[in-house]
């Protein structure tokens, strides 16, 4: 989809992703020059459009090798498989990051999560800004948790999800008190703000009481967030090539050796369940800076829903 970045334009870019689009790209708007606008177009579109089909032909290649398999013939090489977790950390955040076929990736992984939850799950989805907006309202009509963008200066509780807004890094501040959310304008990491490394970079606050899930999208942002808090003994989720619309930040992590597991996405939400069976919210821990986070709510007691920043 082509789309203009409006709140017109970001809430049909979102119902059109609800109905299957794979991506869209937003129409320029801050070019003089009508061939600058072009190329930005360009630059932005194309990489985009290839990425996707060479996703398509890889699917379907993999379809022709298992129907080959059926009949018969020599199996294909055969995938990377899932690694078993041994690390068994208390899991006291998750952290997700996502772009390219995101927005429904993370509607099937939070919609699959249960209202008593009890740790926060904090998500920086490539997005503009508005887009995130509508995206967080969409998630909350899912969820039995309570969804909606980050907002500065707040608390991070257990039994909500906060969405990076549009052009903002989602930031962590750690204190006795417990994680507060900061939002801030530092320059794109890995040409895109939200950035996946600049929020798990922020969770290492948590260190090993941390669960990073990584979705579908472009490029390898996240991988070295992943790499970051792998070294600090937490867990890493990160999306199959199957299922992704494009796996390049999932298949960059995993090539990269740092992903415990490598499941489809209609599995990720039940080992996220899993893996935060035994957690108990916030809680005193050596990982933080300082004494450690307070302990906070172990149910989703933070903000009423909202509908965004």
């Amino acid at each position: 989809m082509f789309s203009t970045l409006t709140h017109h334009g970001a809430k049909e870019t979102i119902e059109g992703l609800a109905l299957g689009a794979a991506d869209y790209v937003t129409k320029p708007t801050r070019y003089d020059s009508p061939i600058d606008a072009l190329e930005a177009v360009r630059a932005e579109l194309v990489p985009r459009i290839k990425a996707i089909v060479a996703s398509a032909r890889a699917a379907s290649a993999a379809l022709q090798a298992t129907r080959s398999t059926r009949n018969g013939s020599d199996p294909p090489a055969a995938p990377v498989a899932a690694q078993t977790v041994t690390r068994g950390a208390m899991v006291e955040a998750v952290v997700v990051g996502s772009s390219t076929g995101g927005p429904n990736a993370l509607a099937e992984v939070i919609s699959g999560l249960p209202a008593g939850l009890r740790v926060p799950v904090l998500v920086a989805q490539h997005m503009p800004p508005v887009y995130t907006t509508y995206l967080a309202q969409r998630l909350d009509g899912l969820s039995a948790l309570t969804v909606r963008e980050a907002i500065d200066g707040e608390r991070a509780h257990a039994g909500t999800v906060y969405i990076a807004p549009g052009d903002h890094h989602l930031s962590l501040l750690a204190s006795a008190a417990g994680a507060t959310i900061v939002l801030t304008q530092t320059p794109p990491v890995n040409h895109c703000r939200p950035a996946v490394d600049v929020l798990f970079a922020a969770a290492t606050a948590w260190g090993k009481n941390t669960l990073a899930v990584v979705l579908t999208g472009m490029g390898r942002d996240g991988r070295d967030g992943c790499a970051a808090l792998r070294a600090l003994g937490a867990q890493v989720l990160v999306q199959d090539e199957a299922t992704s619309v494009v796996w390049g930040m999932p298949g960059a992590v995993c090539e990269a050796g740092l992903a415990d597991e490598v499941l489809p996405i209609d599995k990720i939400a039940a080992a996220i369940v899993r893996l935060t069976t035994a957690g108990s919210g916030f809680r005193r821990s050596s990982s933080f800076s300082g004494s450690g986070p307070g302990t906070g709510p172990r149910t989703g007691t933070g903000p009423g829903p909202g509908t965004g920043a």
